[in-house]
């Protein structure tokens, strides 16, 4: 049993490789059904990009990544973290691969402008814990969660369902109906599975928290994930009946626009050309329009001594031990200033939103 990124629970004979079957588990626009002939799926008009840019689902982060899911020999289902996530897929023409930008066959140029142009026709998103029956192929019970990405799954022999959260939860829910027995707030973000053993008799559940990984690149989750709104430290969470310890406090993240923001000496025009550069070089890491997800830095909320470090960091390289390695061989000083020109820019557009009401994320 197999539910790969393309959206499909697969189920095959183990002794002879014979496809069973093959359905979906999340939305899935780009294909119609699997063919059990050939195994192949069947295309449908909704799937193909060739001409313009298009939202598809699942994403390329697929209807389930790499957190675990799990299986029950007692209630004979698959738990299962699926992402509800629709992405944008579109063909640069042009692309031409080189280094030190994420070559996916695309320009993120381009990528940004279409979505901008199609961003209300985007899906709506979120994230799903599914106890999936894989002989009827369908759904038993599932579990909404606000965010797409979150933990891999265990599930016991003593009924139970575990799963760490995005937004910064540890649950327990009932292997049979879903229900939500157990919860308490980590306020740090979860992807990895948890897991259960026992020492001297007693059964202790664990789990390794701390949110990241490739699916949260881009911004993915602004604004939702503990992270946005807690420090991100590694944790080893451990629980177990009638145990008496206290969850460590985790320090709400400090996010403030630098006051003032630094004034330039750049010609008129640089913040689009900084936009188009961002893009670029920074969009993978620090987000789409520079909304991060709390993994990485933020630019919006740069600090003074970071905009005044700004070319040291970005050419110089003064933080590559923090994983911020220098871009000396594609950009120049020029393009760094245009850079920090649009992170400026849009620090403005954040405050102002802020200032009347708005979120600082959308």
């Amino acid at each position: 049993m197999q539910a790969p990124k393309n959206g499909f629970f697969y189920v095959l004979d183990r002794e002879t490789g014979e496809l069973l079957s093959a359905e979906k588990f999340v939305r899935v626009s780009w294909a119609s059904h699997v063919d059990l002939e050939s195994g192949r799926p069947v295309e449908t008009p909704e799937g193909s990009y060739d001409e313009q840019p298009r939202w598809v689902l699942p994403s390329p982060n697929g209807g389930h990544l790499w957190h675990p899911m799990s299986y029950s020999p007692k209630t004979k289902l698959v738990y299962l973290p699926a992402l509800e996530l629709a992405g944008l897929y579109g063909i640069d023409p042009a692309f031409e691969p080189e280094p030190r930008v994420w070559n996916v066959g695309l320009d993120f140029r381009n990528y940004v402008r279409a979505y901008a142009a199609l961003e209300s026709e985007m899906p709506p998103a979120w994230g799903e814990l599914k106890a999936w029956d894989p002989v009827q192929q369908k759904a038993v019970w599932t579990v909404r969660h606000q965010g797409s990405f979150n933990g891999g799954v265990l599930s016991t022999a003593g009924g139970l369902v575990f799963q760490g959260t995005g937004d910064g939860r540890f649950v327990a829910y009932a292997d049979d109906s879903g229900e939500k027995l157990w919860e308490v707030v980590t306020n740090v973000g979860t992807v990895a599975p948890p897991i259960s053993y026992a020492i001297d008799g007693r059964q202790y559940v664990s789990v390794l928290s701390g949110w990241g990984g490739g699916g949260v690149i881009e911004g993915a989750d602004a604004g939702i994930s503990a992270a946005s709104h807690y420090e991100n430290p590694g944790q080893l969470f451990t629980f177990a009946l009638d145990a008496k310890g206290t969850l460590p406090e985790i320090p709400r993240r400090k996010l403030e626009i630098a006051d003032p923001l630094p004034e330039l000496d750049a010609p008129p025009g640089a913040a689009d050309a900084g936009s188009a550069h961002f893009q670029r070089y920074c969009l993978p890491c620090h987000g789409i329009d520079a909304i991060g997800s709390g993994v990485l830095p933020d630019l919006r909320y740069a600090s003074p001594e970071t905009h005044a470090q700004f070319a040291d960091i970005v050419l110089g390289g003064i933080r590559a031990h923090k994983g911020m390695a220098s871009f000396a061989d594609v950009l120049d000083r020029d393009e760094v200033l245009a850079i920090q020109a649009y992170v400026i820019r849009r620090a403005e557009e954040t405050k102002a939103a802020e200032a009347a009401g708005g979120a600082a994320a959308p």
